[in-house]
Order: C-alpha cells, then structure tokens, then sequence
C-alpha cells in the first residue's frame, strides 16, 4: 500500500486503471489500484500525483491521436471488358498460328529468341507474350491472366491497366532476351500474369503506407505477391522462372511508381481509352515488325 496516496485515474473498468498502471511503470512512478466507491482508481503517492497526471495526459492525448484514415478502394467498372479482350487475343494468335499459312509462321516471327533479341529484334519481347506452346500451356495463362488482369483493372481501369501489365512483361522480356545464353527461346504470358501480380501489390502496398497502415498490415500485398510467384511461378519442369520473377519484378516497380503522389498523377493524366489504344498498338506494330 502506498502512503499519502492520491487518485490520478478512475474507471469502471479495473483493465483500464492496470494499463494505466504499467505506463506509469515504465516511467518508474509506483502505482496501485483499489476498488473504491463503486468505481476503479488508480493511485500514487503524493509527490509524484503532478508527474503521474502529466504521463497519462500524454498517453490519453497519444490514445486519442488518429491515423489518417485510409479511402475506400476505388474500383474501376467494366474490369471483365479487358480481361474478355485478353482472352480474344490469345485465342485469335493460337488460331493463326495453328493454320500454318503460307509464308506466316508466328512462332518462327515471334517466340523470344536470345540471339535475335540481341541482334535488334526487340519486339519479341512482346509478340512472345502472345504465343503458346500447347493447349495446356495456353489454358494455364488465359485462366491465370484474366483473372489478375481483372484484379489490375479493378484497381487502375481497364486502359491503364493493360498497359502497364504489357509494359512491365514486355521490358521483363526483353532484359531476360539480353541476357540469353544461345539456344535460349520461349513464349508465353505467364510473364505478364506476375507483371500483374506485382503491379497490384505494390500500388496497394504503396497506398497503404502513404495511409500510415501498420507495418504488417502495410506489407500483407508484397507478402502475398511473393506467396503467389512462389507457389505458381515455379511449378512444371519447364517453367521458366527467371522470366516470371522478371515480371513481377517490373511489375512491383510500375506498381510501386504509380502508388507514389507524382507517379498517380501521371497515370491520371492518361485516359483510359488512350491507354488502351497505345497498347493495342504497341502489340499489333511489334507483329507487324515480326512478319515482315
């Protein structure tokens, strides 16, 4: 029991005079708490009540701070229009490159080749991320692809989405081109699914810290991004999981850049229909430079 002891705290909760109780034991002012007309105090001896009182008034104005709330996601109308268009586009190239017309071999033109990446075709990098191996190979990354490209337009709209997952699966493309061993060629949108995945993992990451969301809460994106390559970017004997890991890297960037105040401005600034189009664009002028 405490001497010439003075009430500096009461409650009808007797949690709350035992919080108070071991702030003040973390400054080193003794404390007890006792039951006393019908309501919990907490109590410290008399030349200690003004420093005691000063600790749990900063504690309470500490308590009573709020964070800047974080906004409503914001998500976008329409996100299946662009995963639809996704679909019609990988099933329109199979179709095409399993007719074997004369004189138009799309594998040939547009599979990532090292060597002729390297030489000057670029655009490779791109025409690739729209050829498939099999039947297999091709449901995987349809399924896959449509379904966090939806997750991206949600998040970004259907234009700006498209375009970002094409520009970070396109540049992961072409660095992985740059450094081939000779020999090396592949297809495939899988690069472009983990472009999407990172891209909505750091922007959501980055719109959580620019909302002072607590750390563990603020990297859960990153951490399920990482989960995704892992469990999905590494499995089958032929994965190429440099290339996957490439695109999410790009991914992350594009995503983390557009979370930042200038970079979603920038975005903003782009019309969706205009995004859009220059990717829609982009792809049929790296085709063009393919077959001819």
């Amino acid at each position: 029991m405490l001497t010439d002891a003075v009430t500096v705290f009461r409650s009808p909760l007797r949690s709350a005079c035992e919080e108070r109780a071991f702030v003040l034991t973390a400054v080193q002012i003794p404390s007890e708490v006792i039951f006393d007309m019908g309501l919990f105090a907490l109590r410290v001896s008399q030349p200690q009540a003004a420093l005691a009182a000063h600790h749990l008034h900063q504690y309470d104005g500490e308590r009573r701070h709020v964070r800047p709330r974080q906004p409503p996601v914001r998500h976008f109308p329409a996100a299946w229009r662009g995963a639809l268009t996704y679909v019609v586009v990988l099933l329109g190239v199979a179709f095409l490159a399993a007719q074997h017309l004369p004189g138009l071999d799309l594998f040939a033109s547009g599979t990532m080749d090292g060597l002729r990446v390297q030489s000057g075709e670029w655009w490779r990098a791109w025409t690739a991320l729209t050829l498939h191996w099999d039947a297999e190979h091709l449901l995987g990354n349809l399924g896959f692809g449509a379904l966090f490209g939806y997750f991206a337009a949600q998040q970004f709209g259907n234009g700006r989405a498209w375009l970002l997952i094409m520009l970070g699966a396109g540049l992961a493309n072409l660095v992985e081109g740059m450094l081939a061993s000779p020999g090396y060629v592949s297809a495939g949108a899988s690069t472009a699914v983990f472009s999407a995945v990172g891209l909505i993992a750091a922007n959501a990451w980055q719109t959580r810290r620019a909302y002072s969301v607590p750390g563990w809460r603020r990297a859960a994106p990153l951490v399920g991004g990482v989960m995704l390559l892992a469990w999905l970017g590494t499995e089958g004997e032929h994965t190429d999981v440099l290339s996957h890991a490439l695109g999410f890297a790009m991914g992350l960037a594009l995503g983390a850049l557009s979370g930042t105040g200038t970079g979603a401005r920038w975005l903003a600034h782009i019309p969706q229909r205009w995004a859009a189009l220059v990717a829609a664009v982009w792809m049929t002028g790296c085709w063009v430079l393919a077959v001819l």
